[in-house]
């Protein structure tokens, strides 16, 4: 699991976009975990762009930083609106 900041792959090379799919394909790649088996839970339109591009399933929750028209429009696999939704929809 990776927490918001998290450098452990050092910096992105030339070209490479913290907005974009790359840092998620080094994230997977360096933890030998492929994409269908990855669910990010994100807060922002460009968070869920970018999750989606690396082919990774993305859960958008209203409580952060996206309004919801926003994030329904982004198109999400889910879209959540109470934290208590997250234990039922990822079976914890």
């Amino acid at each position: 699991m990776l927490a918001p900041g998290d450098h452990t792959f050092g910096p992105l090379p030339p070209g490479w976009s913290a907005a974009g799919p790359h840092p998620v394909h080094l994230a997977l790649q360096a933890r030998s975990v492929s994409a269908d088996r990855v669910t990010f839970i994100d807060d922002s339109v460009p968070d869920t762009h970018a999750r989606e591009a690396a082919g990774v399933t993305t859960i958008a929750v209203t409580w952060g930083a996206g309004a919801d028209r926003t994030l329904a429009a982004a198109s999400p696999a889910q879209l959540l609106w109470v934290a208590a939704q997250l234990g039922r929809v990822l079976g914890v």
